[in-house]
């Protein structure tokens, strides 16, 4: 098995993962922000990361369980939305090519909050992303991919707007690694990330 196949099947235990969780939470979320009683969430997330010396749009979701009223696990999936053009190698023969770049990854988490009075938490989250990235030239023709792996540790800030609504507000730092282009490097998808989750419990067990 190639670094490309393993990635590709990380990738998918990784998504599957996370679409179980994200069932059991629509199922079994009871938000109580000060006791045991929380259980979970699922969350539409957007993310703006570092990429090739600016930023790139990210959207995605994600869905987590809690094990006590600190610590949570669970996994997410999220896809580059637009990543900015730049001049490259198309591999055949031009070095000043336009050319964009795709990326998409899914991968678990590891968390843990501290609640600040009655509506807020602080979150330290770390991620662990699998994933691909695809160079394409001006035509949507796929020039080159590679796997790559990123590490995500984060802040989270969350605001318990209600028990059922969560909007998070998130600061991570992006640390790229293993993949093999010759267009970027790992540096070029390392740097700052900056997020919003919208959060939602289902309602509160009887």
């Amino acid at each position: 098995m190639d670094n490309a196949e393993k990635v590709l099947a990380m990738r998918t235990i990784a998504t599957l993962i996370f679409t179980g969780l994200l069932t059991f939470s629509t199922h079994a979320q009871n938000h109580d922000i000060s006791g045991s009683s929380l259980r979970g969430y699922g969350a539409p997330l957007v993310y703006l990361q570092s990429f090739h010396n600016g930023y790139g749009l990210f959207f995605g979701g994600k869905g987590a369980a809690f094990f006590n009223a600190r610590l949570s696990m669970g996994g997410l999936g999220l896809g580059s939305y637009h990543l900015k053009s730049f001049r490259g190698d198309d591999l055949a023969g031009n070095t000043y090519a336009p050319l964009h770049a795709k990326a998409g990854y899914a991968g678990l988490f590891v968390s843990y909050a501290w609640p600040i009075g009655s509506y807020f938490r602080v979150n330290a989250p770390l991620q662990i992303l699998w994933g691909r990235v695809d160079i394409l030239n001006e035509d949507d023709h796929v020039v080159e991919k590679s796997g790559q792996i990123v590490l995500q540790p984060a802040l989270e800030l969350e605001l318990y707007a209600t028990k059922r609504f969560i909007p998070t507000l998130r600061i991570a730092y992006n640390a790229a690694l293993g993949s093999q282009l010759h267009n970027l490097s790992n540096t070029d998808f390392s740097g700052w990330s900056f997020g919003l989750e919208f959060r939602f419990a289902s309602p509160a067990a009887d």
